[in-house]
């Protein structure tokens, strides 16, 4: 008889235990990354809340210092007043959460909109461990029919939320109960397939009563063919050991294909968290640009308001004299030298007609005007809203404002378009007309780039 050499199932038990230790490590690794990832898209709803409030107190504030004037006034009383943002989410609800399982076990945790899968969830795995209390094969089936009804109505209701995910944003925490949604459910029906083997194997097959007669032929059929019984023991302890062995790698097998299953669960949550929070961020930096802006509107207007209170005139302090630079073209903003009020694009620096002296306004947001070096006029908005060089004087017309953060590419807003909000300057590229846009984000982003070039610094 032929014996199996055993030898090497020590090295294979060592490889398979090293081999679970490191998916274990990476199953911990992937989790604990996902659930920084997760916390980090409650950070970012919280920043989204923050925005909006923020957002609320900035149009608030706008509408109060319209409202000081009469024309103000006339607007708003024909106009919606600005609503409140939706009250804050509870502490529970922006906290991230730690243990999606107590979530799972403890409703009051579970957000409402997977309310229903996850009450299904718990109705299957409540109704999966009933299998095994089961007396008769017809309860069985019948308990067996309700188990498999309900976990098509999990996975139904689970695919419906993600189909209206597009639509209705879900928060980083529903996100994380969905995926280990999808666990719970994997477990149970692993967990049913057992009990569904065991169970049905007790009722199919009932065992065989083996008689006295029966035995004395076994065993005179043993001593017939002569049987050694070395060779029948080593037989029967070396199946044995095989047998155990083939039970170890089954369950090595179970154990390595759950851990890689939640590592591409945990991976799949991993990407669609961090994609839903660059969407995110890119809506948090665009509202922040928004906010900057109608929050520098605000000032100004307060500041003209301020200033119409003052009887006297305010005063500036000259900077220095600069070049106003076309950045797309190269060319420089100059006053046409046949019609000194008109402005042009020049190709080459002219000294005189190029040259523009900057004055800043005192007590003011940093506020500047700009006069021409040849005809000592000022740059500003005429009362039909054309871009012209003919005031003799520093008012609020002739008032700008200017990125001193970066002179070499900055855009231009008037401050006192729009009726007081301002509008950054644009220059049409097809006709060269100066024109002013809006006050917002958008606008600024059309608006045409200049570089400020210090010609004389005499601060």
């Amino acid at each position: 008889m032929t014996r199996v050499n055993l030898s090497g199932c020590d090295e294979c038990l060592e490889d398979n235990t090293e081999a679970q230790r490191a998916a274990a490590e990476a199953v911990e690794l992937s989790r604990s990354t996902l659930e920084t990832t997760l916390c980090q898209g409650e950070q970012l709803d919280h920043c989204d809340d923050l925005r909006e409030r923020h957002k609320y107190i900035v149009d608030k504030s706008s509408r109060l210092v319209r409202g000081m004037t009469w024309s103000g006034w006339v607007a708003n009383a024909f106009s919606k007043d600005v609503a409140p943002p939706p009250a804050e989410t509870s502490v529970k609800e922006t906290l991230c959460l730690r243990n999606v399982s107590q979530a799972l076990d403890n409703e009051e945790f579970v957000p409402e909109e997977i309310e229903e899968p996850a009450t299904i969830t718990k109705n299957y795995e409540c109704n999966v461990l009933l299998l095994e209390q089961c007396q008769s094969k017809e309860e069985f089936d019948a308990l067996l029919s309700i188990c498999t009804q309900l976990n098509k109505s999990a996975r139904k209701s689970l695919e419906k939320i993600r189909q209206g995910h597009n639509k209705n944003r879900l928060s980083g925490r529903s996100i994380q109960i969905l995926r280990k949604l999808d666990f719970k459910l994997e477990e149970i029906e692993s967990e049913q397939k057992k009990t569904v083997g065991r169970m049905g194997d007790s009722f199919q097959f009932q065992p065989m009563k083996v008689s006295q007669n029966d035995h004395s032929k076994e065993r005179k059929l043993e001593t017939s063919t002569g049987t050694n019984t070395a060779d029948r023991i080593w037989s029967k302890a070396t199946d044995t050991k095989l047998q155990a062995r083939i039970e170890e790698q089954d369950k090595h097998l179970d154990v390595m294909a759950s851990s890689i299953q939640e590592l591409l669960h945990n991976g799949a949550s991993v990407g669609a968290a961090l994609e839903q929070q660059n969407k995110m961020l890119e809506s948090l930096n665009d509202g922040a640009d928004e906010l900057l802006e109608k929050s520098k509107m605000v000032t100004r207007r307060a500041d003209r308001l301020s200033q119409r209170s003052v009887w006297r005139s305010l005063k500036s302090d000259f900077k220095c004299c600069v070049g106003i630079e076309h950045v797309q073209t190269k060319r420089f903003l100059a006053v046409e030298p046949q019609n000194k009020r008109r402005l042009i694009l020049q190709d080459e620096f002219h000294p005189e007609t190029c040259a523009f002296e900057v004055h800043e306004r005192r007590g003011s947001c940093k506020l500047v005007g700009f006069q021409n070096k040849c005809t000592r006029t000022w740059l500003g908005q005429s009362a039909l809203g054309y871009i012209v060089c003919k005031a003799g004087n520093f008012g609020r017309n002739e008032e700008w404002e200017i990125d001193e953060g970066n002179m070499s590419r900055t855009q231009l807003l008037c401050a006192c378009s729009n009726y007081g909000n301002g509008g950054w300057l644009l220059v049409r590229d097809d006709t060269e007309n100066f024109s002013v846009l809006g006050y917002d984000s958008k606008a600024k982003e059309r608006a045409t780039l200049w570089s400020i070039v210090v010609l004389d610094d005499n601060v």
